[in-house]
């Protein structure tokens, strides 16, 4: 269904913040085909694994809440409104400002901690732990929405200022579970790629030779803002339109027809073809081409939308993978640049979509990401590219 559209304000994304060391820029990382996958030993599995986490770099990233705060004060540092001592980083703690910072599950080195238990935050510490450093004093929400929680924490932020309970919102997700649980569960149920001798080449989504996915770890925060209120050369883009649905199949299947992918992206974009689509992209067998049927069919000529996975890169970052690819998307409209899908060498004639292994520039006015979580939960957004001129150094972090 539609969530966010009609009457109310224009809401526009005027901050994009990654949760990763300073030193490091995802966005050319990615222009430049560089994966972050690799080899990971996490005792006791008995099977290699290939990971990518901030935590390889930078220890004190380890964590969804780390690396969350990291994307948050990012986030509204590029949006030009300072820290949360700053006279403009204050505005994040009135009551007009709200928070939507999602995760698919804690932290799994917390499931054994001694912190856990009664009032331990679980699947609120994003959503407590963050906006509590800020001094918030607005609504909070914690969507979960599985491998859909970065989306939907947009969707809700956006409809948050869309119904007027808010005039800023940030949101996003993060995820951390590079963890035996974790791992060993995703190889039983045969979604797991072996990195083999090439772990940043193990993953290839909507290629023949896919097997899989790989788990990497990470986060990404977003500042929404009524478009009236956000400063001149702010804006990346604007929300046109969002959209919900649920596939009623098994818990851990896609629906092979790929219709609740065609609707929500029909419902977002109201059958208008977008000049560029995020996709979700997840590597295995059966989520790309039912993926690709839903992009096929949404829009006339929905195999030739110019699109993109970026997976192949980062590894699937569960509940934060929707906001990391989203704020991709958002740096593909202001950059004017298709990003690559990494390690696609031999495309799967049974996801005809229009993708390249290398980054391509064009003309770009409007956009859509679209993610898909276990359970069935399908999520989308629309863009339209806002005022923010395109970078010639440092992307946003």
């Amino acid at each position: 269904m539609p969530v966010v559209g009609g009457d109310g304000p224009a809401v526009a994304v005027t901050g994009v913040g990654f949760g990763v060391a300073k030193s490091v820029d995802p966005w050319r990382n990615l222009l430049a085909g560089r994966s972050d996958l690799r080899t990971v030993d996490l005792p006791p599995l008995n099977r290699p694994a290939a990971g990518a986490s901030p935590r390889f770099v930078d220890p004190a990233l380890a964590g969804s809440s780390a690396m969350m705060a990291a994307a948050v004060a990012h986030a509204v540092a590029d949006a030009g409104l300072g820290g949360p001592c700053d006279e403009a980083g204050r505005r994040l703690a009135d009551p007009r400002c709200g928070w939507a910072l999602g995760a698919s599950k804690s932290d799994a080195a917390d499931w054994r901690s001694p912190a856990g238990g009664p009032g331990w935050p679980w699947l609120g510490a994003n959503g407590r732990g963050v906006p509590d450093d800020w001094q918030a004093t607005g609504p909070r929400l914690t969507p979960v929405a599985a491998c859909a929680t970065g989306v939907v924490a947009v969707i809700r932020g956006a409809e948050m200022i869309r119904q007027g309970v808010c005039d800023r919102v940030i949101c996003g997700a993060a995820d951390a579970s590079l963890h035996p649980l974790i791992l060993a569960s995703f190889a039983r149920l045969g979604v797991l790629t072996d990195p083999g001798d090439d772990p940043a080449g193990c993953m290839r989504p909507f290629d023949e030779d896919r097997s899989g996915f790989a788990i990497g770890e990470g986060a990404a925060a977003f500042l929404l803002e009524r478009a009236d209120l956000a400063r001149p050369g702010t804006i990346y883009a604007t929300v046109t339109g969002t959209g919900l649905a649920s596939a009623a199949v098994k818990l851990t299947d896609v629906d092979a027809t790929g219709d609740p992918v065609r609707r929500v992206l029909h419902d977002c974009t109201a059958g208008v073809r977008p000049d560029l689509l995020g996709l979700h992209g997840t590597a295995t067998r059966a989520n790309d081409p039912a993926e690709a049927a839903g992009v096929r069919a949404a829009f006339a000529d929905g195999a030739a939308v110019p699109a993109f996975a970026s997976k192949g890169a980062t590894g699937h970052l569960l509940g934060a993978a929707g906001a990391v690819e989203l704020a991709f998307t958002l740096l593909a409209l202001r950059d004017g640049v298709v990003p690559p899908t990494l390690n696609l060498s031999r495309q799967d004639p049974a996801c005809g979509l229009n993708l390249s292994p290398t980054a391509r520039p064009a003309p770009l006015e409007t956009a859509a990401k679209v993610s898909l979580g276990f359970g069935g939960t399908v999520a989308a957004v629309a863009l339209r590219r806002g005022d923010r001129v395109p970078s010639t150094g440092d992307a946003a972090r």
